[in-house]
């Protein structure tokens, strides 16, 4: 199952940068080669104004999937409250939960047919 493992904000002058990292085991290779082709298409379901970073790490003796991801938000559009902002990170974390849950899902569906 999917936990978070860290998460970090750093603002400068242009922009705020968000950075998550989830981990995932036990992940076989064949899950991780499905997922690396699925998570590859996550940039679809952020939203345009942002820009977003994704790193795949596997490590097949522990059979554990790292997922870095690193969202840039230009300062013009990151909510000055901190209720907001922090509203904006949890739904970053929900959508990328959501999307990795989803498509591990599909492949268990596949692989029972």
């Amino acid at each position: 199952m999917i936990k978070i493992v860290d998460i970090k904000t750093n603002e400068n002058q242009t922009s705020t940068h968000i950075f998550l990292k989830f981990e995932d085991t036990p992940v076989n290779k064949e899950l991780y080669t499905y997922l690396k082709e699925e998570l590859d298409k996550f940039k679809l379901y952020t939203d345009n104004d942002y820009s977003t970073k994704l790193e795949i790490k596997y490590d097949e003796i522990l059979e554990t999937l790292t997922m870095e991801i690193t969202i840039i938000i230009p300062v013009k559009i990151m909510p000055k409250e901190l209720d907001k902002s922090v509203e904006i990170i949890m739904y970053k974390i929900n959508l990328f939960r959501n999307f990795y849950e989803a498509h591990n899902v599909i492949y268990m569906n596949k692989i029972s047919l």
